[in-house]
């Protein structure tokens, strides 16, 4: 069956086709998904899968991707890829069976359908979570001493924003629920409103400790001691003078 493909490509160029030979297609997929079943060296099969099965991983991702905006898209694509991979292992395929590429599919669907639905479930038990208190606390410089006011926490976040590091939507997002007096969810509106600025909200926090954290490095660096001997407080008041 294998014959008239001399490489891996002619092959994958096959199934990709407009060809109607479904037949032909079928059992050349079934005899290699019961090689890849067998393990050891037939496991490099894994790779010539993912290959083979693009079309169909872009569509299951495009399909969770809808249905979950929130969660991050390359946890979307690993996910499907690990469900392409586990099924192909482990599906029983009887001698001459038909549509084999699609009944794979069609389990890898079912499973990342599931696997999203767990994932919001998480993500909305840990947003109800943050969400306990309605206002967020303002930045503390050292344990013991009360919260800069609103002023202090502009100045604090326009080092950021010169460092390029956010932008001035981040941060007027960062302080909306301080100047409103209200949760991010009570002021966005909406709950799609809400779920975009809640992302953009973390990615720059993020971004705002990564900057801390490699200025202390490069602080520990020049003065030739350990990062752990420099508190990100320190860090923070020298960037604030």
């Amino acid at each position: 069956m294998l014959s008239p493909f001399p490489t891996v490509f002619d092959l994958i160029e096959f199934f990709h086709g407009d060809s109607g030979d479904y037949a032909v297609k079928d059992s050349i997929l079934g005899f290699l998904v019961t090689e890849y079943q067998k393990g050891g060296r037939c496991h490099r099969l894994g790779a010539f899968f993912l290959v083979l099965f693009t079309p169909g991983i872009v569509r299951v991702y495009s399909m969770a991707r809808k249905r979950a905006l929130v969660l991050d898209p390359a946890e979307v694509l690993n996910q499907a890829c690990l469900y392409l991979l586990e099924t192909i292992n482990g599906i029983p395929f009887e001698q001459n069976q038909s549509k084999v590429a699609s009944h794979v599919l069609g389990r890898v669907k079912n499973l990342m359908r599931g696997w999203v639905n767990q994932r919001l479930k998480e993500e909305a038990a840990r947003e109800d979570l943050l969400e306990e208190e309605r206002h967020e606390p303002l930045p503390i410089l050292e344990d013991g001493k009360d919260p800069v006011d609103i002023e202090d926490a502009a100045r604090f976040l326009e080092i950021f924003l010169k460092a390029g590091v956010i932008t001035e939507t981040d941060k007027l997002i960062i302080l909306g629920a301080s100047l409103k007096r209200g949760s991010l969810r009570e002021i966005s509106g909406d709950s799609r409103a809400y779920q975009k600025m809640k992302k953009r909200r973390q990615r720059a926090i993020s971004a705002m400790k990564l900057y801390l954290q490699k200025s202390r490095r490069l602080r520990a660096l020049e003065e030739g001691l350990c990062e752990e001997e420099i508190s990100l407080a320190e860090i923070v008041r020298d960037l604030l003078e």
